[in-house]
Order: structure tokens, then C-alpha cells, then sequence
């Protein structure tokens, strides 16, 4: 998995993302990628999101390393451009954004089994969640966890 630690949160995309504010916390449905970035913009990539459901009925996320967008449509930009592509698609992104850690959540019952990523900024936090219609949350403070919750891995010995 590609060190996000110390990049930058570029935004997130999908074809159909939709948001709503709940509670100190603004929540948006079907993400379909997430951009980070390099300070200086040498570095650039996506994270595709997807889930499946076990026999069980638990959710799980597959995170996707790539470096286009896809399956969203898009354009390269003109080779001045700081980004490498323009996304034609919904959009979310703040400022405030570097990525202070990354923290894997889910279940280790014969292998690990991914169900949520909280991504540490520097003045909130980001949590996205394995489902039908996977859910990211933009929150002030780490979400409270399910007690099933484990970690698997976090970026905080980097």
C-alpha cells in the first residue's frame, strides 16, 4: 500500500456523490475514488473503492492503488498543469489536508478483512466505510468504533 502519510488529500470523487451534514459531521455517499498528491506535486495517485459482502453479511473494502481515475471519465491536463487529470465527475475537497496518519480497520478471522480507513488530517478526520453505497465521513475528531473493530494496520510508525 502506497505510504499516504505525509501526502497530501487531494479530494474525492464519484458519478453520483452525494453529501448531507449530520451532527458536527458532513457525510457523503458513494466515493469512488480518493486523489492524493505529493507537497510538490511530483507524486500523484488515486485509491478506487469498492466493497463486496461475505456469506456472513459483514462489508468489505477493497482499496485499488492506480494512477488514473478509472472508472470515472477524465482528461490529462495540459502538461503546465499541476494535476494530471480532470475528473467529469462530483467532487469534494478541502484545505487543511495533510495526511497525518492512516489507520485500517476490520476483522482477522482467516485472513484480514478491511471494513473502514480513517485518514488523519491535521484538523479532522476522515472515515470511510465498506457497504452498498460506501460512506465517507468528515469528522472533528477519530469515529467511535465498532468493539469488532480491530486494527490492521496504521501508518503511525512511518
Amino acid at each position: 500500500m502506497i505510504k499516504l502519510k505525509g501526502k497530501v488529500l487531494g479530494g474525492t470523487y464519484g458519478k453520483y456523490l452525494s453529501s448531507y451534514h449530520h451532527n458536527n459531521s458532513l457525510i457523503f455517499h458513494a466515493p469512488e475514488n480518493i486523489y492524493w498528491h505529493d507537497k510538490n506535486w511530483e507524486g500523484q495517485g488515486f485509491w478506487r473503492l469498492e466493497w463486496y459482502e461475505l456469506p456472513n453479511g459483514d462489508d468489505v473494502l477493497c482499496l485499488y492503488e492506480q494512477e488514473t481515475p478509472t472508472p470515472l471519465e477524465f482528461e490529462e491536463c495540459p502538461p503546465l498543469s499541476s494535476q494530471k487529470y480532470i475528473v467529469k465527475a462530483s467532487s469534494y475537497s478541502s484545505s487543511n489536508s495533510l495526511i497525518k496518519n492512516v489507520f485500517g480497520y476490520g476483522a482477522v478471522p482467516n485472513e484480514e478483512l478491511l471494513y473502514s480507513i480513517v485518514i488523519q488530517l491535521e484538523n479532522n478526520f476522515v472515515h470511510i466505510i465498506a457497504g452498498p453505497v460506501i460512506e465517507m465521513k468528515i469528522l472533528d475528531k477519530h469515529p467511535e468504533l465498532s468493539h469488532y473493530d480491530r486494527l490492521l494496520f496504521t501508518t503511525g510508525n512511518e
